[in-house]
């Protein structure tokens, strides 16, 4: 009766916030995915996934940027939420 309801409720209601874990995730990175392939005329990374303690060669074109036609570009670089003691 009454229990075996409240039991299926609670089971839909975690399977329901589950979809949406999984769905809010998919979008995510759909959206991190549409962002890189937005910025890749301007700055894109070698390998396109950098791992931890790998080299990564960043490319950077200023032409289709506010900074076109400037004879210096400065770039800063940080990791670990910048609260690493070495700089890079």
């Amino acid at each position: 009766g009454l229990l075996k309801a409240r039991v299926a409720a609670e089971r839909a209601e975690i399977e329901l916030n589950y979809a949406r874990q999984k769905e809010r995730k998919r979008l995510k990175e759909e959206a991190l995915a549409v962002m890189k392939r937005q910025q890749a005329h301007v700055l894109y990374t070698e390998p396109a996934n950098p791992r931890a303690g790998e080299e990564v060669t960043l490319f950077y074109n200023p032409s289709n940027t506010c900074l076109s036609g400037s004879s210096s570009v400065y770039l800063v670089g940080g990791f670990n939420r910048w609260t690493h003691s070495e700089s890079i």
